[in-house]
């Protein structure tokens, strides 16, 4: 029987204790050196990697075998090369394009820095990973995960690259479940409703991010943990549910993308936020997922996003 817990982590800024760390799964393998393996999909931010490792061990991880990154964002792999320093049996697998960012992570903490602002420091600063410890992978199609990674036979895993949330974003199939990461929206609960968060940062791009959800809808039905969020939901309904936001929120957004004239862009977001509030049913409440002045930092920097890339295509089309 499959076993996966999120495994989350307080952080230094009061008001995001239960948002940030990673799922840890344990499949049965009769060949593995304990009798099950052992991986975990992401592991949460650089400065919470004692608390993370610390309540690993609480639940009697003494091993790891493999640790699956959803993509190399610091708030998911951040704490990673500590994690691997306590679990030297470990090797972590992540997108290709994010292999020199994870054995370097300067430009990646440096981009952070410029988009986090005062979170980035809450984060940390990411260590190098040592780079024979990484595994690089990013298949167009779903595929099985290459056998030589471990010198044991293992659980099937599947793999497939879902760029749109950022260029490296990875899909993982373990058992059961899927893991999604934010190739779709992340998901929150409130008053036994379910709320979703869309995961449009900085140069996301809407017809990447589709094709990536549409590529999910075409693998069969399953559980699937989307970013952050400590339950899974039925795959279909979950990656539905977030096309259908994408959608919405380019309806909503559109005519109003560009900020009125003298009106700076803080306050044309405060706008477009408070226009999401009231017109998204999927959107939720302010305040549930993460302290209020976090969570309206998080939801404004999705927007920010969003009418990024609706400015770009504009643009691209005038000079057309």
């Amino acid at each position: 029987m499959v076993k996966v817990k999120y495994i989350a982590v307080p952080q230094s800024i009061e008001g995001l204790e239960n948002i940030f760390g990673g799922w840890l799964v344990r499949l049965p393998c009769p060949t593995a050196p304990t009798g099950e393996f052992v991986a975990l999909v992401d592991v949460g931010t650089a400065t919470a990697a004692p608390a993370f490792i610390a309540a690993l061990k609480q639940e009697g991880v003494e091993r790891i075998d493999l640790v699956l990154i959803s993509h190399i964002h610091v708030d998911h792999a951040g704490a990673l090369a500590d994690v691997l320093a306590a679990y030297p049996t470990a090797r972590a697998v992540c997108h290709s394009r994010g292999l020199a960012h994870l054995a370097n992570p300067e430009r990646l903490w440096e981009s952070t820095r410029t988009v986090m602002s005062v979170l980035a420091d809450m984060y940390g600063r990411p260590k190098p990973v040592p780079p024979e410890r990484l595994v690089g992978l990013s298949p167009d199609e779903f595929s099985t995960l290459p056998p030589e990674i471990l010198p044991f036979g293992f659980p099937e895993i599947g793999v497939m690259a879902v760029p749109g949330h950022s260029p490296h974003s990875m899909f993982y199939s373990l058992g059961d479940y899927y893991f999604i990461g934010e190739a779709a929206s992340c998901t929150f609960e409130f008053q036994n409703q379910v709320f979703f968060r869309a995961a449009t940062p900085a140069r996301f791009e809407l017809p990447v991010f589709v094709r990536s959800i549409n590529k999910l809808l075409t693998l069969p039905e399953r559980p699937a943990f989307a970013g952050h969020s400590p339950r899974p939901y039925p795959s279909h309904w979950l990656l539905t549910r977030s096309r259908e936001q994408l959608y919405r929120w380019l309806d909503l957004l559109a005519p109003v993308a560009l900020p009125e004239p003298g009106e700076n862009q803080e306050v044309h977001l405060e706008h477009l936020l408070e226009l999401i509030i009231r017109e998204d049913p999927d959107f939720g409440p302010i305040g549930v997922w993460a302290a209020p002045k976090w969570d309206r930092f998080f939801h404004k920097n999705s927007i920010f996003g969003f009418v990024d890339y609706l400015r770009r295509a504009e643009r691209e089309v005038v000079q057309i």
